[in-house]
């Protein structure tokens, strides 16, 4: 159903550059997906708004159905910890540990419940000499030794756009990958200053925005890859303000997207 969210107001936050007043420019607030089957209007919507710390450091994302998404910073402006409220009575943490006290390059990332004893899961970063990520290791927590579950391997374009993702299992099959392609306008979704974390691919990884995600599986389900589009209005400050989104991968569905800014 229409989330009743759409009807409300957003009132645009003040942030500042931390220097002085001045008002950061172009910041995403909300979002709004709406989801067609193909044959009727749209019935169904998502809503996402952001709220940003003084410095317009994304601090907050809230989405139709979702527990909300708190984001910690230390005093250099690292993303520390991601927190969600379980809605059961639990919080998940995410926590990010970098390789030393002053860089801004992960070393590994702890994912945690509140109810849940034994050792958290883990993922580990590896990069290049150029200090790309090239390779992700997710580990099995729990009451023994950390097991590996899977990793990725990531590849990036010159502008740092993710071009491919590599998913293998641990004994080396490939069972997915993603090729992406981009336009060449600012991508609103992108944190600049988690730009090396890559939780959620490319959609807030990469500074463009993605215009095509072809999808080949591997020991999965080989010999049906599939694909979807990303479309674009853009406005004058060369950022998406409304979008489609259709493709094989999504069968008959399309989304209508818009994006408000403050």
């Amino acid at each position: 159903m229409l989330a009743t969210s759409c009807q409300k107001t957003i009132t645009a936050v003040e942030v500042s550059n931390g220097t002085d007043t001045t008002i950061v420019p172009g910041l995403l607030v909300r979002s709004v997906s709406l989801w067609s089957d193909g044959t009727n209007p749209a019935t169904d919507s998502t809503v996402t708004v952001y709220t940003y710390d003084a410095l317009g450091l994304l601090a907050k994302k809230e989405q139709t159905g979702q527990q909300p998404i708190f984001y910690n910073r230390d005093a250099l402006e690292r993303l520390t910890s991601m927190i969600t409220p379980t809605g059961t009575g639990d919080t998940a943490y995410t926590r990010v540990y970098y390789v030393n006290a002053t860089a801004s390059i992960v070393s590994y990332v702890l994912y945690s419940i509140t109810s849940l004893t034994g050792k958290p899961d883990s993922m580990a970063f590896t990069y290049t000499n150029a200090g790309s990520v090239n390779k992700t290791g997710y580990y099995n927590g729990g009451s023994g030794a950390r097991q590996l579950s899977y990793y990725q391997t990531w590849t990036f374009d010159a502008n740092y756009n993710v071009t491919q993702l590599k998913q293998f299992t641990a004994d080396d099959a490939l069972n997915i990958s993603y090729d992406f392609e981009y336009d060449n306008k600012p991508n609103p979704l992108r944190s600049p200053d988690d730009a090396r974390l890559p939780f959620e691919w490319g959609y807030t990884l990469s500074p463009n925005n993605i215009v095509k995600q072809t999808n080949h599986y591997g020991s999965s389900s080989p010999g049906t890859d599939d694909y979807v589009t990303y479309t674009y209005v853009y406005n004058s400050g060369n950022k998406p303000v409304t979008g489609t989104h259709s493709g094989t991968a999504i069968g008959t569905q399309t989304e209508a997207m818009r994006f408000y800014y403050h």
